[in-house]
This record gives C-alpha cells, sequence and structure tokens, in this order.
C-alpha cells in the first residue's frame, strides 16, 4: 500500500543499500558528493505483477465487498518503487523521507461509479512524493531524480529508470471511456489524485468530505448518443473530433455513503451525425457539459464545482480547475444537473430541409411513447434539439444559397 493510492500483490525482489547524496527539488543536498560517507538509505522494489489497484479506498476486491474503493484495477504491471530518507545515525533531527515510482501497465479497467465503464491500453503510472519533517519542519521537497537518473531492475535483467524532476501523482494512457451509456471518450489522457476536501452539493446547504480525482486530455474523439460508441453498429448521435476534455471525480470519504459525482467539460473542432442517414450535420465551436451523480436517493443533487477547494488551488469561491495537458487547463463552473451539447450547426433533413444557427441539445430519461396508431407504446431514450438565431430552407436544390 503506498499512499493509500496504490496497492500491489505478487511476487517482488527488494534491495536496501546506501547512496553517497541526494538533490532535492529545492535545490538542497542530503550528503555530500564524492566525500566517501554514505548518507542516504534507499530501498527499492522492482516486479512484474499480474494484478493491481490504483485509485481511493483500496484495494478493490468486488463491488459487494469495497462499495467505495474507485480507480482502476490493473494487470501485467513492470513496477519500480523507490524509497529515500538521511541514515538516521548522522542525522538524527532529519526525519524526512522521499518515494518514487513508476509502473507500466498492459490493461486496466475502471471501478467504483456504476455509471462509468473505462478500459485503458499502455497505461503509465508516476509518484514522486516527499514526507517527514526536518527539525520539525514539515518537508516539501521530493528528490530530484534527472540530476542522477536512477535505474530498477524488474526481474530477467530488464530496467525502469526513475527520472523525475518535480512533485507528481499521476497516470497517462490510452483509454476508451463511456458514462451513462451516453457520452463516450477515447484518446490520450493524463490522471490526478486530489486530497480530501469538501463539496457543496446544488442544494447550496449539503456539504460532503470527498476524495477527487480528475481527468484531462486533449486531441480527443467523443460521442455522443444512443448505442455507441460511435464504432457501434445502430450508434446514433454526435460523433465529435479532436476535443479538449476535462473530467472530475468525486468519490465521498464515508464508506457508507455509496453515492459518487462526476462533471465533464469539453469542445470540438468537427463534429457530424451519425446513424440517420436522411441527416447530414456539421458543427463549429461545439461544448459538452456533464454534470451527474450515481446516487439513486437524491439523483438531482450533483456538486457545485464553484464551491470548495476541489483542485487543491487554496480558493473556496472560484471554479474548479482540471488540467487537459502541460499548461492547459479547462474551468469547471457547473451548479447544477446537467447534460447537454451546444454549438453552432448546419443541418439538412433528406436534401429538403436546411437548417442553420445555434443549437443545443439535451439527454432525456426513459419515457413511453406511443406511436401513430394510437395503440402501440414503447419504452424510449429520449434526446431534444433547441435552437435560436436560426435561417431555414424548405424547398429543392437548397441550401437557398445554392
Amino acid at each position: 500500500n503506498f499512499f493509500d493510492f496504490l496497492w500491489i500483490s505478487g511476487d517482488l525482489s527488494f534491495t536496501n543499500s546506501l547512496l553517497d547524496y541526494v538533490t532535492l527539488t529545492d535545490g538542497s543536498t542530503i550528503g555530500v558528493a564524492g566525500d566517501g560517507i554514505d548518507d542516504v538509505e534507499i530501498l527499492t522494489v522492482g516486479a512484474h505483477i499480474d494484478s493491481a489497484f490504483a485509485g481511493i479506498d483500496g484495494p478493490y476486491v468486488s463491488l459487494e465487498d469495497t462499495p467505495s474503493a474507485m480507480g482502476f484495477t490493473l494487470s501485467d504491471v513492470d513496477f519500480a518503487f523507490a524509497t529515500l530518507s538521511p541514515k538516521v545515525s548522522e542525522l538524527a533531527t532529519d526525519l524526512r523521507s522521499w518515494t518514487a515510482i513508476k509502473a507500466l501497465v498492459g490493461s486496466a479497467s475502471f471501478v467504483g461509479i456504476n455509471d462509468i465503464s473505462a478500459s485503458i491500453e499502455s497505461l503509465g503510472l508516476e509518484l514522486n512524493q516527499g514526507g517527514g519533517t526536518n527539525n520539525g519542519v514539515e518537508n516539501t521537497t521530493v528528490v530530484d531524480f534527472a540530476s542522477a537518473p536512477l535505474s530498477i531492475d524488474t526481474g530477467a535483467g530488464d530496467l525502469i529508470t526513475i527520472d523525475f524532476a518535480e512533485d507528481m501523482l499521476e497516470a497517462s494512457g490510452a483509454m476508451t471511456l463511456s458514462i451513462s451509456s451516453f457520452v463516450f471518450v477515447s484518446g490520450e489522457f493524463a490522471f490526478r489524485k486530489g486530497g480530501t476536501t469538501t463539496a457543496t452539493l446544488s442544494d447550496t446547504t449539503t456539504t460532503k468530505e470527498v476524495s477527487v480525482m480528475t481527468v484531462g486530455a486533449s486531441d480527443v474523439d467523443i460521442f455522443v448518443g444512443m448505442n455507441g460508441p460511435a464504432s457501434e453498429s445502430g450508434a446514433m448521435g454526435l460523433s465529435l473530433e479532436n476535443v479538449a476534455f476535462g473530467l472530475a471525480l468525486a468519490k465521498p470519504t464515508d464508506t457508507a455513503d455509496t453515492a459518487s459525482y462526476y462533471g465533464l467539460k469539453a469542445s470540438a473542432d468537427s463534429v457530424s451525425l451519425i446513424g440517420l442517414d436522411f441527416l447530414t450535420l456539421s458543427v463549429d465551436n461545439l461544448d459538452v457539459i456533464v454534470n451527474g451523480t450515481s446516487d439513486t436517493v437524491n439523483p438531482n443533487l450533483v456538486v457545485d464545482f464553484t464551491k470548495g477547494d476541489l483542485d487543491d488551488d487554496t480558493s473556496t469561491t472560484d471554479v474548479t480547475r482540471v488540467k487537459t495537458g502541460i499548461d492547459s487547463y479547462i474551468d469547471f463552473d457547473m451548479t447544477s444537473k446537467v447534460i447537454e451539447a451546444s454549438g453552432a450547426m448546419t443541418l439538412s433533413i433528406s436534401s429538403f430541409v436546411f437548417v442553420s444557427g445555434e443549437f443545443a441539445f439535451r439527454k432525456g430519461g426513459s419515457t413511453t411513447a406511443t406511436l401513430s396508431d394510437t395503440t402501440t407504446t414503447k419504452e424510449v431514450s429520449v434526446m431534444t434539439v433547441g435552437a435560436s438565431d436560426v435561417d431555414i430552407f424548405v424547398g429543392m436544390n437548397g441550401p437557398a444559397s445554392e
């Protein structure tokens, strides 16, 4: 168990040794280079592991046995771990320690929120953390491995090199994600584990202590609609390409509380409508917004992302910022339950009706539809479309500009 975020099981090999010195991210060193005195104790672990869990409230066993667990089950893992500390006999008041992890995962799947499923390939996990105190002062440094990379044997001569230069706790890889069987996402992603914080729900009075995990991405493909994703036979909805994307997941720390919360924001350069041969569609500046919960008792109470410090930026009165790349972010400002998409669109129906303007799509719930014979009824899923400032042409050889 590492930092209550990564749990592993399998055969491991350990090495305990001493180092001359290490350089920290504040520029200081533990020990003096070349003085012939080993001032740093280091424990390394290298392994190939068949299974592991990375996430919150783990380890994950099953939905029934560990209902509060949220994160990723992992398989085919190559793993390297190092923990360092000053040599106790020489620096008795320096109680700092530093931990680094790098893992390469063949495949992974998401658990913990019924409305969300995910599959991942080529997942990478990276952690560089510090802890403890020095003369009673909290340690805020991590080891600068970039100045002296550390190679760890995972077995059979295979090496993983740790070369982090900053404080980090992240995972990245290629993933396919689905939310409520309505939003499907695939592409390159980065994950971040946040700390425990207080979330305010959309009734403005209910608060919960939650653990937070965020997902950021760019250059992503998204499908919003029914029977997805877009590659599936019978899919009907919007296919989006080249998307900037952010997802925030919040899980109550109270294990008796089985509710979970999620928010999503995305923007797309290009969009096409699939599944209806008589419709063609082109869209510019499309935005997708989701704010939801898996809580069946209070299904309309979701997180107010403008309250609380969900992104660890020390502010509790603005927005929640989700990192989508090295220097890019998406700001979450949702305050109520929503699943919608909006943008500027040109639509044609059977080459007879042409519509252009600003549109909004919203996912409705399941309901009963009565067919035109007045007696046949069917349970259906509903998607609505609204519009304003729209130009419409109805006729042949359109649109009107032709």
